[in-house]
C-alpha cells in the first residue's frame, strides 16, 4: 500500500491511483470593510446641537480561517485467529491463507506489526516488504485510510510431500485507499484491484506461518 507494493514485493498489493486533482485548500476569504456616517438632525428645537464627535477608526479584526474537519476512521481491529486454524491439514491451510490476507489490511491501517511479525517467516519477502514499508510510513507520522480487503475461499493446490507445506490459490479485492503525510496530506492515491495470489504456508508446532505471496503459480513454492 506504500505506492506500489505489487511493484515492490512482487507480490500482492495496491495499485496507485492515477493522479487526480487536489481540491481547493480552502474557499477564498474576503473581508469587505464598510463605512458608514449617519448625520443626524433635529428641528425639535431652535438651538443648534454640536455635531456628534467622529469615532476613531479601527483596524478590522482579522479572520480566523476556519479549519478543515475530517472525519476520523474506526481504528481497525486484530482479526480473529479461525478455530479452523488449529487443525494441520488442507482445511486449516485454506483457513491459514485467509486469515493472513485479513491481517493485511490491519497492518496497513495501524502500523502494528507484532502479530504480522509472529505469523511470518524469517525469510519471507513478501512479508518483509510489508512491514518495512508501513513502519517507514507511521515512523514518520503518516498513516493509511480505506484499503478494506475482502476474499474469496481460498482453494488448496496440494501439500508438498517433501516440504510439508500447501499452496492455497485465493482471490481478493481491496478497496480505495489513500496514504497520508504526518499533515494529513494525500500522498499517494491506490485504486481498488481486483487478482488472484498463490499463499504458501506450513504448519508447525508453532502453529500455521506465512511463507511467501506470490501472483504466479509458478513461483509458489509448495506446488505439488
Amino acid at each position: 500500500m506504500v505506492g506500489d507494493l505489487r511493484a515492490r514485493t512482487g507480490a500482492m498489493g495496491l495499485r496507485p491511483w492515477c493522479a487526480r486533482r487536489q481540491p481547493e485548500s480552502g474557499a477564498r476569504l474576503v473581508v469587505t470593510l464598510i463605512m458608514a456616517t449617519v448625520l443626524t438632525a433635529t428641528a425639535c428645537t431652535s438651538r443648534q446641537l454640536p455635531p456628534e464627535p467622529t469615532p476613531p477608526a479601527t483596524s478590522p479584526t482579522p479572520t480566523q480561517p476556519t479549519p478543515i474537519e475530517t472525519t476520523a476512521e474506526e481504528p481497525a481491529a486484530l482479526p480473529e485467529t479461525p478455530v479452523e486454524m488449529q487443525r494441520d491439514d488442507d482445511i486449516g491451510a485454506a483457513a491459514a491463507a485467509g486469515y493472513f490476507l485479513d491481517l493485511f489490511p490491519y497492518v496497513m491501517g495501524t502500523g502494528d506489526t507484532a502479530r504480522w511479525d509472529e505469523i511470518s517467516a524469517q525469510d519471507c519477502g513478501f512479508c518483509s516488504s510489508v512491514r518495512d514499508d508501513v513502519q517507514a510510513v507511521f515512523a514518520s507520522g503518516g498513516r493509511f485510510t480505506g484499503g478494506a480487503l475482502t476474499h474469496e475461499p481460498g482453494n488448496v493446490l496440494g501439500r508438498n510431500d517433501m516440504l510439508g507445506g500447501y499452496t492455497v490459490e485465493i482471490s481478493y479485492t481491496v478497496e480505495e485507499g489513500t496514504e497520508l503525510d504526518a499533515a494529513g496530506t494525500v500522498i499517494d492515491a491506490l485504486p481498488e484491484e481486483k487478482a488472484t495470489v498463490y499463499v504458501d504456508t506450513v504448519y508447525s508446532s508453532n502453529g500455521w506461518t506465512l511463507v511467501e505471496v506470490s501472483l504466479e503459480r509458478g513461483a509458489a513454492v509448495y506446488v505439488p
